[in-house]
């Protein structure tokens, strides 16, 4: 249908023909009332037809119409008009984006104004929850004076019927695609941003919006769609598949633009960039002075790079390059007095585990905890401080590689990653992967790493070979932390068996293409450097120095550093030693805090106990003992008398997250055999429930207490929630997806199952029936994680960033829950697992039980020529 001029669609006079969209005609018109040209489109007489689509689209441009931005096209009206739909709009003179790029790839300086110009619409969009959903090069109009409008914001939600969520999903639901069918080229164009949950039928959030973002300033720098195909499935299918071709983007871009387009365009969405804002600071960043060519790589930096650090960095850093240059360290290379800095971990993140150096500690890598998301953060030391690596959630372990353009990382689902640092993407390596255990990188660019019975070298090709086997006759149940030596002709590996006094660990050695194992060193815990005869190694949070000869470590050399270091929740040493000899350590205290009561309006009272490594805190049904995990052991905490006792009788990492049984004489908690029962004082009657093993996490007890819930580990879906007898018997599947699922809580009156999942794309949480139909309620609206029951049922509390939330409840006649609101505020650790509370409630329900913990002013360590000075008397 096609109006003609002079017709008149209520005020609107119709002057001519705009052009055709993916929702209908556009023509240029005159609202004769307010005396103005506009924009109208006229929806297909079909739309009008539909009831309940009309009314959805009125609501929606009642959203739009209340966002006011100079670069989102406005909405003026929504009219029904003898038969028609027609929405009035803003009238945008000149060419859109897609007639732009058909004369080719845009100058980098005129990209970055386009982009940052498109970000502020969808940061402004956003901020008021609305997502555009059909974002491309069409629907963003450059006016002739360069101002950008981006055009049909969120109109795709109202106006497409609502996609399942499942595999029936439809795709031709998509504005454009349902609706220009025949117009190969639309269909192609939208398709190619379409982001790949988008592209699965799933429902969408604004990261599609980011995704969309990515394709398209990707498109603007190389001249070319991100994807391309001579079909929709091609495409559809090259976006669900195929990695972009980066090779595309202009060779002088500058890095820190290549990352930001790689971050939006990650395909799992919960690893995507966050927040349009970052990109739009970044963006106006780069437009302020954006490098012509990408920043030099680490072996050839400008000296000016030295002016931007703090003094004593600087300094530090000057000897480091001028001296240190080095592959392998020497004495002479380090000679003069020994420099110190501090290298200051963003504000309000948790230090967890880590650090890792490149080979020159140029950069520096960490795995931290901010926000509630647990990820690698890294450095290039002539950059003002730390930066979250997208894609990384969830990293339990950082190895950056010898030129720190790369970094090696392990996720809670023992999958094995690999992000390139200039570019954002992430590569899957390998499944099994040991959390306890960070991956080591040769020479050659192989990556060694463990899966906890075994230590595998995985060439840069992908091909895999096994090096160390633990030996299961002798009771070695691991081997872990990898270290090359002696030009990586060999391997020195830490050994972990069971003797009768507990849990030993030894350093080994053994030739880079296998053979005999020898043992270097007996009872210590993890290598961090062997270089030039030297090994310094860790044993009981304190670092020794030895000289290393053909028999081990000669005795008469071992001496112990003043560096004292912190042990990780998953025990590794928290130092690292590069290639160069720097020494990169993390502080006894990073990982300390006190325990407190806080109240529901955040008012706090001392818990007792002083300020030590806690994780886990459980009070005791009675109320009278917490229980709570520190390195290598399950304690308890008498508050009045501020006395402890061990209940788990051999340190290990892999123990902890403990839970009271209901009568308060007994402890659950994790162990390197599976969930063990022990008796709270510590004194016999251990028990491990048959059919747990090491990647299970106890959780939750049913009100009898009859039923265990845990959470289980698992490398194809990340996390599943389990059920067992609280006494032992067959381990069952409770809810097992290809999502994470976590943190299972049982309600009050054992009906209802609380937990985390990250099925949406995020972390969220969700309550569901146990023993009813297969159904689940969403309980929060944002990121969400770590939640619990009110003592009488009728709440639920999560955590979200620094805010706890509340949400009321009321479950007959059937489930309802209220509106989420924030009940306080405030810097509490969020510990080892990202699902499984780091708290617990009182007995009576009126207070939290919590680890203070200040992260400001959190830092780790920076030593030059320590090993000279840093000897102990």
């Amino acid at each position: 249908m096609t109006l003609a001029p002079q017709t008149r669609l209520g005020p609107y006079e119709i002057s001519g023909a705009i052009g055709a969209g993916g929702m209908g005609e556009v023509y240029r018109a005159r609202d004769t009332k307010l005396n103005r040209d506009v924009a109208v489109k006229v929806l297909p007489a079909a739309f009008a037809q539909d009831k309940e689509r009309v009314a959805r689209l009125r609501r929606e441009a009642q959203v739009l119409a209340s966002l006011n931005h100079p670069n989102i096209a406005a909405i003026h009206g929504l009219e029904e008009l003898d038969g028609h739909v027609a929405l009035a709009l803003e009238l945008v003179l000149g060419e859109d984006l897609a007639e732009r790029l058909k004369r080719g790839a845009l100058p980098v300086d005129e990209a970055l104004s386009i982009a940052k110009q498109i970000a502020e619409a969808l940061e402004e969009a956003h901020e008021h929850g609305v997502v555009h959903r059909d974002l491309k090069p069409a629907n963003v109009k450059v006016t002739p004076d360069g101002k950008v409008k981006v055009l049909d914001f969120g109109l795709a939600k109202a106006y497409a019927r609502e996609a399942a969520s499942g595999p029936s999903a439809d795709l031709s639901q998509s504005p454009t695609l349902a609706h220009a069918g025949t117009q190969a080229g639309i269909i192609l164009g939208t398709a190619a941003y379409m982001s790949p949950e988008q592209a699965r039928g799933k429902a969408v959030d604004k990261r599609a919006d980011i995704w969309a973002f990515g394709a398209v300033l990707f498109e603007m720098l190389a001249g070319r769609r991100l994807f391309e195909g001579e079909t929709v499935s091609d495409v559809l299918a090259a976006v669900l598949t195929r990695e972009p071709d980066w090779a595309r983007l202009p060779a002088a871009l500058p890095g820190e633009l290549r990352r930001l387009i790689g971050r939006c365009l990650e395909r799992d969405p919960k690893n995507r960039l966050r927040d349009i804002g970052e990109a739009r600071v970044l963006l106006e960043q780069l437009a302020r002075g954006a490098p012509a060519a990408a920043a030099p790589e680490p072996d050839a930096r400008p000296a000016a790079w030295k002016r931007s650090l703090p003094w004593g960095l600087a300094g530090a850093l000057a000897v480091l390059a001028a001296g240190l240059s080095a592959r392998v360290w020497s004495p002479g290379a380090v000679a003069g007095r020994a420099l110190r800095s501090e290298l200051v971990l963003p504000q309000d993140v948790e230090f967890f585990s880590g650090p890792s150096t490149s080979a020159d500690a140029s950069r520096v890598a960490f795995v931290g905890v901010g926000a509630g998301v647990r990820q690698v953060y890294f450095r290039p030391l002539e950059e003002a401080g730390f930066r979250p690596v997208a894609g990384t959630d969830s990293a339990s372990n950082v190895a950056l590689s010898l030129d720190g353009r790369r970094a090696a990382f392990v996720a809670a689902d023992t999958r094995l990653k690999l992000v390139d640092l200039a570019t954002g993407v992430v590569e899957p390596l390998a499944t099994g992967a040991s959390i306890y255990s960070a991956a080591a990188w040769l020479g050659d660019g192989s990556l060694l790493f463990s899966r906890g019975d075994r230590i595998v070298v995985r060439s840069s090709a992908g091909a895999e070979r096994e090096l160390v086997k633990a030996d299961a006759a002798a009771g070695e149940g691991l081997v872990s932390w990898p270290v090359p030596v002696d030009g990586d002709k060999a391997v020195l590996f830490t050994s972990r068996r069971k003797t009768p006094s507990g849990m030993r660990n030894r350093l080994e050695l053994v030739a880079s293409n296998g053979g005999a194992r020898r043992t270097i060193l007996d009872g210590v815990g993890q290598a961090i450097y062997a270089s030039a005869g030297r090994l310094v190694f860790e044993r009981d949070g304190a670092l020794f120095f030895g000289a290393l000869g053909p028999a081990g470590v000669e005795p008469a050399s071992l001496l112990r550093l003043r560096e004292s270091v912190s042990v990780s929740p998953l025990g590794g040493v928290a130092a690292a030693v590069s290639r160069s000899g720097v020494l990169v350590s993390a502080p006894r205290a990073i990982l300390h805090g006190r325990l407190a009561w806080i109240a529901k309006d955040g008012s706090a009272r001392p818990a007792g106990g002083g300020e030590r490594g806690f994780l886990n805190p459980r009070v005791s049904p009675d109320g009278r003992l917490i229980a709570f995990t520190e390195i290598g052991g399950v304690f308890t905490l008498d508050p009045k008398r501020e006395t402890f006792n061990r209940v788990s009788g051999e340190e290990d990492p892999t123990i902890g997250f403990p839970l009271w049984s209901l009568d308060g004489k007994s402890l659950y908690f994790r162990s390197p055999e599976g969930i063990r029962r022990q008796n709270a004082d510590g004194e016999g009657g251990a028990k491990i429930l048959p059919g747990t093993n090491a990647t299970d996490y106890p959780s939750s007890l049913t009100p009898d207490g009859s039923t265990l819930y845990l959470l289980r580990l698992a490398a194809a879906t990340g996390g599943d929630i389990y059920t067992t007898p609280a006494e032992g018997g067959e381990v069952k599947p409770f809810l097992v997806t290809n999502a994470y699922e976590g943190g299972p809580q049982v309600s009050p009156d054992g009906k209802w199952l609380l937990y985390v999942s990250n099925e949406a794309g995020r972390m969220q949480v969700y309550v569901r029936p146990i023993g009813g139909p297969d159904r689940r309620w969403p309980v929060s609206s944002e990121d969400s994680i770590q939640a619990i029951w009110s003592r009488d049922g009728r709440q639920i509390f999560y955590r979200s960033g620094a805010k706890m939330f509340s949400v009321d409840v009321t479950t007959l006649p059937e489930m309802r829950m209220g509106v989420p609101r924030v009940l306080m505020e405030g810097r509490h650790a969020y510990g080892q697992n990202l699902t499984l509370p780091n708290y617990s409630l009182s007995p009576d329900g009126r207070e939290f039980l919590m680890v203070e913990s200040d992260a400001r002013g959190r830092h780790l360590n920076l030593v030059l020529n320590w090993l000279e000075h840093g000897l102990g008397k």
